[in-house]
């Protein structure tokens, strides 16, 4: 039995976090009074839990809540133990269908450069049990020890490289440089050059390499889950947090952000809507939160040994020389052109 004082330093240690979840409020007034709060039966967690974007003092958490239509909250533990007896936060999160049943929160007033351990919960079904390391305080020398990966095309190939990086006992994050999903189905078993098969989208892709593209809110969503089928994926979210920014595949193949259709042809057009579904898909599948609408780009610092500086290369890029064609140089081929833009450049 815990002595007063051990009770006290807990009760204390616990008031002191903060557990944010911005988009509860949006939930629970799109809801009848009372529902949103009300603790979930049911569901499945078959897409794991993650963790994302350590700071010396904080985490995002995050699972998506399958099986389930209709709206309630889902409860979130951290713990400093992984048997649970040391619970430091717990906080019910409200979801619902229109975030896709996502369910996400940033801890804050965590210890730096500490283990912890995570879960989720309905009344009748839980999570598995994911865990974390919080970033090193500022002006800590020690070493910073990282994976990254980025093109995770899933017909392609087995996640054998996710494997090992789970396996290191020692990463304090991973890195996803862009491509965590392809909107696009290059590959397939029937035709030779996959080694499984990624049914989710429209079989109207204009394009003769493509056997379907995501289109809808939906079939971006869908990508997420089916990658997610992957254990070895599901494990390395278990075990590390991950810093996430997204490339081209995550919306459309070769689009720039900054212009109509995004600079892309007519067959491969990638317009308002479908780039603002794949973005929703984004944030709500992955441990981050944007500043303001969707600014992905960020400093995470790691004590005195590392600057990490997260870039957008695709929200904001100029239209794609000579229509993105492969052709002789055109007119205007060597024009400078936006890449950044100029508010992430003045960040830089």
């Amino acid at each position: 039995m815990p002595t007063r004082r051990q009770f006290l330093r807990r009760t204390s240690e616990a008031a002191a976090l903060a557990v944010l979840a911005p988009q509860s409020l949006a939930v629970a007034a799109a809801e009848p009074r009372g529902r949103a709060s009300a603790l979930l039966r049911g569901g499945s967690f078959a897409q794991g839990v993650l963790s994302g974007d350590p700071t010396p003092d904080g985490i995002t958490l995050l699972t998506v809540l399958d099986e389930i239509t209709r709206a309630g909250s889902v409860r979130l533990e951290v713990a400093s133990d992984a048997d649970f007896r040391r619970v430091v936060a717990r906080e019910t999160i409200p979801t619902r269908g229109s975030i896709g049943h996502s369910v996400k929160a940033r801890i804050r007033g965590l210890k730096a450069h500490e283990r912890y351990y995570y879960r989720f919960e309905t009344r009748d079904e839980q999570s598995r049990v994911g865990r974390f390391q919080t970033a090193l305080p500022p002006g800590s020398n020690e070493p910073v020890r990282f994976a990254f990966f980025s093109c995770s095309d899933y017909t392609h190939g087995y996640y054998n490289a996710f494997e090992l990086m789970a396996r290191e006992k020692d990463l304090d994050f991973v890195v996803n440089l862009g491509d965590y999903i392809y909107a696009e189905s290059y590959h397939t078993r029937k035709g030779g050059t996959g080694v499984r098969d990624d049914r989710i989208g429209s079989t109207s892709t204009g394009n003769p390499f493509v056997a379907r593209v995501a289109v809808s809110l939906d079939d971006y969503r869908d990508k997420y889950a089916l990658y997610r089928s992957d254990a070895s994926l599901r494990k390395l979210h278990a075990r590390v947090p991950i810093i996430s920014v997204w490339d081209d595949h995550e919306v459309v193949d070769n689009y720039s952000g900054g212009v109509r259709n995004g600079g892309l042809p007519a067959a491969r057009d990638a317009p308002a809507k479908r780039k603002r579904a794949g973005y929703q898909a984004f944030f709500e599948n992955m441990p981050f939160y944007p500043s303001g609408r969707s600014r992905i780009y960020r400093a995470l610092p790691f004590g005195s040994t590392v600057d990490l500086l997260m870039l957008d290369q695709r929200q904001y890029r100029g239209d794609q020389p000579c229509g993105d064609a492969t052709v002789p140089p055109c007119p205007g081929y060597d024009r400078p052109n936006p890449f950044l833009g100029r508010p992430q450049m003045d960040w830089l």
